[in-house]
């Protein structure tokens, strides 16, 4: 047996593996906000309710932001509170068993290798932050380390000031902080992106406004994306992609404007950042 945890800006899931199949699995709340030490014991606590005293050959880990995998060090993720801190030997150290870190994104397009026939392919996530994954001739493209920082491409470079200390990422158009903005402007108050996405299907013209703004911005986005690499697909994944044709509808629009290439098709997935966490350990 083994355990698979992806961690989100705002909730954290965990589960137990027996082979390729879940044999249990938690969901917690990340609460970035309340620092590393919370962080790090939530983490643990998150681990341990999964684990249950059970014996198990490793722990895969998928994190967002920038990694040192071979060290097993978090970089300097923007959207949770833990800074060149070596997360593998901590784990290691608290279960006695060994750590395998990566990516968050490349966890979930390692979960889609697994089960798909695919050469190239682009891989979104879409939620609190927005990550990336990259797959050439069926293997994650790396570069020198971290490549796939897709929600950190500047679409605008005098706009909003993102996470990571930049200006007009990609990431603060068409994360959770785009819609809550966007909720600001036209309902005068803060929603998130559930809330939006039910007024939206309700008929709401205000709420499918939000969604034509913020899936042009992912248009421009995979326009971009599909110009420099030309995947044959591009998957989207997080709970933002789940509102379906609502953001997909215009995002295929602004980007067939914009797109110098063959277009890619465009692809929802789902939950296979877990799986992919659980191909860490082999």
């Amino acid at each position: 047996m083994k355990i698979a945890i992806v961690v989100g800006g705002t909730n954290t899931t965990c589960a137990l593996f027996n082979g390729k199949k879940i044999l249990k699995k938690t969901e917690m709340k990340t609460h970035p906000e309340k620092g590393k030490e919370y962080f790090l014991n939530n983490l643990v606590k998150t681990i341990e309710k999964v684990k249950a005293g059970k014996k198990v050959k490793g722990i895969g880990i998928g994190i967002p932001g920038p990694i040192d995998q071979k060290r097993g060090i978090v970089l300097n993720p923007p959207n949770i509170p833990i800074r060149n801190f070596p997360l593998k030997k901590f784990l290691e150290k608290k279960f006695k068993t060994k750590v395998l870190l990566e990516n968050d994104a490349n966890c979930a397009a390692l979960g889609i290798l697994s089960k798909k026939k695919i050469k190239n392919f682009v891989l979104i996530t879409l939620g609190t932050g927005v990550g990336g994954a990259i797959v050439i001739d069926k293997k994650l493209y790396r570069g020198m380390g971290n490549a796939g920082e897709l929600g950190h491409i500047t679409i605008d470079k005098n706009g909003y000031k993102c996470h990571c200390g930049n200006r007009g990422c990609l990431e603060e158009y068409i994360s959770s902080r785009g819609f809550e903005r966007l909720a600001e402007k036209y309902f005068g108050k803060k929603k998130n992106p559930k809330e939006i996405e039910e007024l939206a299907k309700n008929g709401n013209k205000k709420a499918i406004k939000i969604y034509e703004e913020v899936g042009r911005y992912l248009g421009i986005g995979l326009a971009s994306i599909s110009n420099i690499l030309n995947p044959e697909i591009v998957f989207l994944t997080g709970k933002i992609s789940k509102s379906g044709m609502l953001l997909l509808r215009p995002a295929k629009e602004e980007m067939k404007r914009r797109i110098l290439v063959k277009p890619p098709k465009i692809r929802l997935s789902k939950n296979m950042e877990l799986y992919g966490a659980a191909e860490l350990v082999k």
